[in-house]
């Protein structure tokens, strides 16, 4: 299985991100490509897509707004989920249709819009020399997000294979 994360990412912290989410696919075993949307050559090689991006004043920035319409018929047709950075300690509530796209969001049929919490570019260029208090120094909500994912995918191909099961590699199979 091949995974696209599309990461719109003008602070460090949506790229560590867009990363972190990489790493936790691929040490699943699948293939991922964690990429600018200019970087996006097409769709046809990805089972399932992420699209990322920092949010300001909670919107989007506007090439990742920008790629998802673009690209809206393409993402359609495989399983999509955003997700978001806002810096730590912004509580301020988002919804899906608060970054600003639209009837695009439910015409896609995104899963899922998750908010993730990430340090300042300050913390991150500290964190190289100590560990971070707090954030994105336990992956805890990262890992758990892409489990969630590949169980979602799982559903989805055993719908669209009409099989009885789909196996898709865990952490604990990956590790042996």
């Amino acid at each position: 299985m091949r995974i696209l994360v599309a990461v719109a990412s003008g602070k460090r912290g949506t790229r560590f991100l867009a990363e972190a989410l990489g790493d936790q696919f691929a040490s699943r075993g699948l293939t991922v490509d964690v990429l600018e949307p200019g970087e996006i050559a097409g769709f046809d090689d990805y089972d399932a897509v992420l699209v990322g991006a920092s949010l300001s004043g909670g919107r989007w920035r506007r090439d990742a707004r920008q790629f998802v319409r673009d690209h809206a018929d393409s993402l359609a047709d495989r399983p999509v989920w955003l997700f978001s950075s806002r810096k730590a300690g912004d509580r301020s509530t988002v919804d899906v249709q608060d970054v600003n796209m639209g009837s695009i969001v439910r015409d896609i049929g995104v899963h899922e819009h998750r908010v993730f919490d990430v340090p300042s570019e300050r913390m991150l260029r500290r964190a190289k020399k100590k560990p971070l208090e707090g954030g994105m120094n336990r992956f805890d909500e990262v890992a758990e997000w892409a489990q969630y994912i590949l169980e979602q995918l799982s559903t989805h191909l055993i719908w669209m294979m009409g099989a009885a099961e789909v196996n898709l590699p865990t952490p604990e199979s990956s590790n042996r």
